[in-house]
């Protein structure tokens, strides 16, 4: 996995994006900061990524990151908010709105 942390930081975008998707596999909290540091990135590519990461693995952690996204319109954060949605995070969604 530490092959993988080291990629989520390489200097090519699609990279990031690749192994951000890579770590959503681990149930590992180090993992998980990845995916959530992802949600940072100045580049869209690699959000997405992130956001998509978070979803698959259901990284509880990326929530608050995921609704500053929403929050600038970005449409990858929408998605990954409604894949993790339970009773809890719909009525948050919904004050949101």
């Amino acid at each position: 996995m530490s092959s993988l942390e080291r990629y989520a930081l390489h200097h090519n975008p699609t990279v990031r994006g690749s192994a951000l998707n890579a770590l959503a596999l681990y149930p590992d909290p180090v993992a998980h900061a990845a995916v959530v540091q992802g949600l940072h990135d100045p580049a869209g590519v690699v959000r997405t990524s992130a956001a998509n990461a978070a979803a698959k693995a259901h990284v509880r952690e990326a929530i608050e990151p995921l609704f500053a996204l929403l929050a600038r319109g970005e449409e990858s954060a929408a998605r990954a908010l409604a894949a993790m949605a339970d009773a809890d995070l719909v009525r948050k969604l919904g004050d949101q709105l």
